[in-house]
């Protein structure tokens, strides 16, 4: 359900878009979000085309997720149209936590990604997006009493999205970087606190979780210098935190066709690598980070 607007901080205007955009999709049934940043296509034909370049396969896959090419590894990607390509589906592990293997049979990737289409279709035009698998793992996380932001959280509570999108040079994690995402959790936690009595300790802890994760809804960006949804807000940032310098540059930081998106040289995939701070952490971290996911970097994608 979509959050009762009465329970939003007044202090934290514009939320609204967010939760209404959200609609009352069930977090078990998966997320679908529509959003005019990832691509727009008169033609769906080569996205058509992308998701025909997914695996096909009735029962559950363990997909390695080490970063490496490979028919079941991920993050992984398909592509379609001329010279670069017009249209991509990627398919990426998120959460603070990533594990060394995700179980999805590959017929549901392509069912969501063929589900977003649908889903995001308008008129003649049919936007992009990205669709979740398992989000409730998360969600149920967060609202339990041993939820934390600030602490590392367990294994289980990745989730998978599937984006379909214009050519991007390095992969997008929308599950990572999407204002969607901090709604969805706000959402949440505000749901769960509704279920208690207004009074109690945990009430208050999850109302403070929400009006938290709303804030960093609004701060974040998926594009330029992008900040996870667990990172702090700049009310909650302390001296030296990357997400207090990231958010110091949101409104200078190059956007979509710089070289290398500001903070994370190597691309997305390495961000997902720094669990809790979003760091993209030292040059020579970097560098073993690029030899171990085999030279994933911008080039391999748009190459």
């Amino acid at each position: 359900m979509a959050m009762n607007q009465a329970n939003v901080p007044t202090l934290l205007p514009g939320i609204a878009n967010l939760t209404t955009a959200l609609g009352d999709q069930p977090l078990s049934s998966g997320r679908s979000i529509c959003a005019q940043f990832y691509g727009t296509f008169k033609k769906t034909d080569d996205c058509k085309a992308a998701i025909e370049q997914l695996p096909s396969e009735k029962v559950t896959v363990a997909y390695i997720n080490d970063g490496r090419m490979g028919r079941y590894n991920l993050p992984h990607y398909t592509k379609s149209g001329p010279s670069a390509g017009n249209c991509m589906v990627q398919v990426e592990v998120a959460g603070p936590r990533q594990p060394d293997t995700y179980p999805i049979a590959p017929n549901m990737i392509r069912h969501m990604a063929t589900h977003l289409m649908n889903v995001c279709s308008r008129d003649d035009t049919h936007q992009g997006g990205f669709i979740t698998d398992s989000l409730e793992n998360m969600a149920g996380w967060l609202t339990s009493p041993e939820g934390e932001l600030d602490k590392p959280m367990p294994v289980y509570t990745a989730f998978l999205t599937v984006s379909v999108t214009t050519p991007w040079p390095n992969y997008i994690h929308p599950g990572h970087f999407d204002p969607a995402m901090a709604a969805t959790f706000s959402e949440a936690e505000f749901k769960q606190a509704s279920k208690m009595p207004p009074a109690s300790g945990m009430a208050a802890k999850l109302r403070a979780r929400g009006a938290r994760l709303m804030r960093m809804a609004q701060v974040m960006s998926p594009r330029g210098m992008r900040i996870s949804w667990w990172s702090r807000p700049p009310a909650l940032a302390k001296p030296g935190d990357a997400a207090e310098d990231a958010l110091q540059s949101l409104g200078s930081a190059s956007v979509l066709g710089s070289p290398a998106l500001p903070g994370n040289e190597g691309g997305p995939a390495e961000m997902a690598e720094k669990p809790q701070d979003g760091e993209a952490g030292t040059a020579t971290a970097r560098k073993a980070r690029r030899r171990r996911r085999g030279g994933m970097g911008e080039e391999g994608l748009m190459g």
